[in-house]
């Protein structure tokens, strides 16, 4: 499956920022998806996030009270969704679906079709409700490509002391060698970064700050959110 680069992610009143996926397969005891976002890696199959259903979020009598529903933060969403047992699969027609625009909408047998704004309280909310039930936060960290080591001091959920310097070591992962991985049981987490030379990446001094459990990459300046950390899909399974 295809990779790509990230793309800034915008957010505004109007719900944009925020995808909502309906799905109805009155067949399927449960509906799973897995998922590119903004250009990144695809979900492992074996890592196939569940749907939840409509009608917890929706008011009584909504015509889509009977579907299922996935809620994310992105520019842009390649998908295509399975049953429960990854047995049955509507991967539209064998070419994936694709949404590149903020907003609700309904898929299913290769329909892909947007019937309004993102609902961004009910999103909000489906946000905050997975993530306290998520345990850890995963950071993968693109240093200067002058850094033979990374480690990183941080602070966790309401803990008012740091880790000491120098830090925690993180290992490295994939094929460049300033790639680096870590993996802290946080749900929110402050942190920086330092080489064996004492360079420093805080951010512009400011430290970088994650508020919700989930794996992340991270560049100098910049965070992205790519979805539930490894190890908390895994504990799902």
């Amino acid at each position: 499956m295809a990779q790509g680069s990230s793309v800034p992610l915008k957010e505004a009143d109007s719900g944009e920022g925020w995808i909502e996926i309906f799905h109805y397969a009155p067949l399927w005891h449960e509906t799973r998806i897995v998922y590119s976002l903004n250009g990144g890696e695809w979900l492992d199959p074996s890592q196939a996030e569940a749907l939840e259903l409509a009608a917890a979020r929706l008011p009584q009598g909504d015509s889509l009270a009977n579907h299922r529903v996935f809620v994310c933060r992105a520019h842009e969403i390649k998908f295509v969704l399975c049953d429960g047992n990854r047995e049955a699969w509507d991967n539209n027609h064998g070419s994936h679906y694709c949404i590149s625009h903020s907003g609700a909408y309904v898929v299913g047998d290769g329909r892909n079709e947007r019937i309004r704004d993102a609902d961004v309280a009910a999103c909000d909310k489906a946000s905050a409700d997975a993530a306290m039930q998520d345990l850890f936060i995963e950071l993968e960290y693109e240093s200067s490509p002058l850094w033979l080591t990374c480690r990183m001091i941080y602070r966790k959920d309401a803990e008012r002391d740091w880790t000491p310097v120098p830090g925690v070591a993180l290992r490295r992962y994939g094929v460049e060698a300033n790639h680096w991985f870590i993996r802290v049981q946080a749900r929110k987490l402050e942190f920086a970064f330092l080489d064996q030379l004492d360079n420093w990446d805080s951010n512009q001094n400011s430290n970088y700050r994650v508020g919700r459990a989930g794996k992340y990459r991270v560049t100098p300046g910049s965070i992205q959110y790519l979805g539930v950390s490894d190890f908390d899909s895994q504990l799902k399974q």
